[in-house]
């Protein structure tokens, strides 16, 4: 797993910032840019809502990285096509507007990066501590065993993994909505940030 997360870095690393800053791309490539970015999102997300994706998650902090890493990207084009979408001489649909923006800004606010990670890492921490009474909770039974509080953890954590990746989805398609004549804007708002 480690390394298909390493390989996944490196293409999406690759495929994201150094094209988009390069001069002449279309608005075609960045929505492809978006639309890989998103895709490995939902790899991640499927992923997490395993509770041995979860493990793997949890144990590892390369995966934990990558996975701020994606999400950060995300939320970084989301406040970029946002701007965008704020100047007045954007020629968009009132409603296709109005539906778009109300998406960016829910998940830009119930789903940022720190909140993810919070409860992703309360997720960890909660696995944790059934791995350390397994011994006790095996005994139990219903909702209260072992079986019972991890389908209790992975349910809950496919409730939240779930409203972003729809989140995510409804934004990629409406990625379409930037004018061709915006794109140069957009393409230097993404442009890697000289340190």
């Amino acid at each position: 797993m480690k390394t298909m997360i390493r390989i996944s870095a490196i293409v999406l690393c690759i495929g994201l910032f150094i094209p988009v800053g390069a001069s002449g791309q279309s608005l075609e490539e960045v929505e492809q840019n978006y639309a890989m970015l998103t895709e490995e999102w939902l790899k991640i997300s499927y992923q997490l809502k395993s509770y041995e994706g979860l493990s793997a998650y949890c144990n590892s902090p390369e995966n934990k990285k990558y996975a701020t890493y994606v999400m950060s990207t995300l939320h970084h084009y989301d406040s970029v096509l946002l701007s965008l979408m704020d100047d007045p001489g954007l020629s968009l649909d009132r409603r296709g507007y109005k539906k778009t923006v109300k998406e960016i800004e829910g998940f830009e606010t119930r789903y940022s990066v720190k909140r993810t990670n919070e409860v992703l890492s309360e997720s960890c921490v909660e696995r944790r501590s059934l791995e350390r009474n397994k011994a006790e909770l095996v005994k139990d039974i219903g909702i209260y065993s072992y079986d019972g509080q991890v389908l209790n953890l992975e349910t809950m954590l496919q409730r939240y993994l779930h409203h972003i990746d729809k989140k995510v989805v409804v934004i990629e398609e409406h990625l379409h909505l930037i004018q061709p004549h915006h794109y140069k804007a957009f393409a230097t708002e993404l442009a890697p940030q000289q340190d």
